[in-house]
């Protein structure tokens, strides 16, 4: 007990090396590197019940290793054991059984009846696991025909799996263990420690799993203990990640209706005491864009705020009805501004609407023109 006490405290600690998706006590668990085909790991998606969100008692199965009932399956995802790397390998000797232990550590995820086989290689490498291609009823062996079904991680309540299919049963199986001495009986000579292990068929009540929840199993490779007290005893394991299911979709991108100027020239009509003129057009694009509402010319409204050059604030508005089409156009005078008149020269301005909007500056002398796109309020949320 204080050796498994002593594995689930250390199971937190992700190494450096594995491939994301696998972490282990061990330095024994891998997954296929990338390569220009593959691409390496790619983390999958569980489809929703009927594909497009939760749906109260639905139980759908869903298998790791194929990609069936995935919406987007994993992309060259292995479950590689080490045995040489196990921390305790000396304990996987000549005729000593190997069984596994699996254990769900997402809420509303079970196993089924599936066997769990694996394939063996001595390719340390992982270049031969990784290129080699089967289906678990082809693999080498299995590391037990019969296995205890528990309802809870302390394995004190069993129950009967459940079957790979849609129903939903009371049958919901947290952990998956080999019956004792049922698993894989190493004989005199076995030399193949890679070990690639499939991963059982599950399935889900969808009336407890949580959308966009990571779904994690914890394996773990189980040896015969020794003495009067025989049992399993865990030397080996691995948290791998099984998939995400039905993530939420991405939120909206929001819709801008905030842009500023961060220079503009400001003057007076009459007595100018500068020589530049600024004209600004803000528009209503919310008609252009299909994911955004359109609001009428009639409802539109703006207010704007100029920062003049001593650091004094005022606004204008505009309100409903005041704008002339889709557009609002104009020069910036110091007329108008609640506060009183700003100071001429240098200022900064800015625009909030109930609409989707944009906006374009255009400042001359007379003689030279320039003009610039106004920013989104936005970029500077970040």
């Amino acid at each position: 007990m204080k050796k498994l006490l002593l594995l689930m405290a250390a199971v937190v600690m992700v190494f450096a090396f594995v491939t994301p998706g696998i972490a282990a006590d061990d330095n024994a668990c891998h997954n296929c590197p990338g390569d220009k085909t593959t691409g390496g790991c790619a983390l999958g998606t569980i489809a929703c019940s009927g594909e497009v969100t939760n749906e109260p008692d639905t139980c759908p199965c869903f298998d790791y290793d194929t990609g069936v009932g995935y919406s987007t399956a994993n992309t060259n995802c292995r479950v590689l054991f080490d045995i040489c790397d196990c921390s305790d390998y000396s304990k996987f000797d000549d005729g000593v059984t190997v069984g596994v232990r699996m254990t769900s550590l997402t809420t509303g995820f079970y196993f089924t009846d599936d066997l769990v086989y694996f394939r063996s290689y001595t390719d340390r490498t992982y270049a031969d696991p990784c290129a080699d291609v089967g289906v678990p009823d082809s693999f080498d062996s299995d590391l037990g025909t019969a296995y205890n079904y528990y309802t809870d991680t302390t394995r004190s309540t069993t129950v009967l799996p459940a079957d790979c299919d849609t129903s939903c049963t009371p049958n919901k199986a947290m952990v998956k263990e080999s019956v004792k001495d049922s698993g894989f009986a190493i004989v005199g000579g076995y030399e193949e420690c890679v070990w690639w292990l499939n991963m059982p068929a599950m399935k889900y009540d969808s009336s407890e799993a949580v959308r966009g929840d990571l779904v994690q199993v914890k394996i773990e490779l189980l040896v015969d203990k020794a003495g009067m007290c025989s049992d399993w005893e865990a030397v080996c394991d691995c948290i791998v990640d099984i998939g995400t299911y039905c993530p939420l979709p991405a939120p909206p991108a929001p819709i801008q209706e905030c842009i500023y100027f961060p220079y503009v020239i400001v003057r007076d009509f009459d007595n100018p005491t500068v020589n530049w003129t600024t004209g600004i057009t803000v528009s209503n694009v919310s008609s252009l864009f299909s994911s955004t509402t359109t609001v009428a010319p009639a409802d539109a409204t703006i207010t704007y705020t100029l920062i003049d050059s001593t650091g004094a604030v005022f606004t204008k508005t505009v309100a409903a009805g005041d704008m002339s089409g889709v557009m609002d156009v104009g020069i910036l005078y110091t007329d108008g501004w609640t506060g009183g008149p700003p100071a001429e020269g240098r200022a900064m301005l800015k625009a909030d609407t109930n609409f989707a909007v944009d906006g374009y500056e255009v400042m001359t002398d007379g003689t030279f023109v320039g003009s610039t796109l106004a920013r989104g309020c936005c970029s500077l949320c970040d």
